[in-house]
């Protein structure tokens, strides 16, 4: 798998097949006499972390309150410090439009990308929008899946129509090709394998 080479755990639920399991990592390696600590921060709205190359940490956060009062909503990444947890720099406001939670992946091209609400963005490891797409459906989108080939899979969030499902290419967000119907509605994540 090509993300691998960048990230032990480049993508929810640690890459598209969602096995839960990091890349390159055999347990903890913990010797004798060594221990874990754990820290803690509150964080309003979080949904994930994933790694960056460098042992870099993405936490993506949401506004979902707004939801309720019917504003539109937003995202954030933040690069956060590994050990304390502090925010180091932090993405401008990433426009969302309808609330779903959404999700976050460090790709091979060394971006991380974030479906979330109606948009598709690409950041770069400081945090800085490079790209963002608005996808087609007016609903919110349920995250998304990187192929091996590279191209990025979101669907919308469909409890009662048909699911569309968008094919983007990861460098710019174009679409790959047309848009595919699903069979039926679906709320469910992506998964793929290859």
């Amino acid at each position: 798998m090509i993300r691998s080479r960048y990230s032990p755990w480049p993508a929810e639920d640690g890459g598209p097949s969602r096995m839960s399991l990091p890349h390159g990592v055999r347990g903890m390696r913990l010797l004798k006499g060594e221990g874990l600590v754990c820290t803690t921060r509150n964080t309003m709205m979080s949904t994930m972390t994933v790694l960056g190359p460098g042992g870099e940490v993405f936490l993506l956060t949401h506004q979902a309150l707004r939801s309720r009062v019917r504003l539109p909503t937003f995202a954030r990444v933040q690069r956060i410090d590994p050990i304390t947890l502090k925010t180091m720099v932090a993405s401008p406001a990433l426009q969302g439009g309808p609330m779903w939670p959404g999700g976050m992946a460090l790709h091979a091209n060394g971006n991380l990308h974030v479906v979330y609400g109606r948009y598709a963005h690409q950041l770069d490891l400081n945090c800085e929008v490079i790209s963002k797409r608005q996808l087609p459906v007016n609903q919110p989108y349920n995250s998304f899946v990187t192929l091996d080939n590279g191209l990025l899979v979101t669907k919308n969030l469909s409890a009662s129509h048909h699911a569309h499902l968008s094919v983007l290419h990861p460098d710019r967000l174009d679409y790959a090709s047309d848009d595919t119907q699903a069979p039926e509605p679906s709320i469910a994540r992506l998964s793929s394998l290859g």
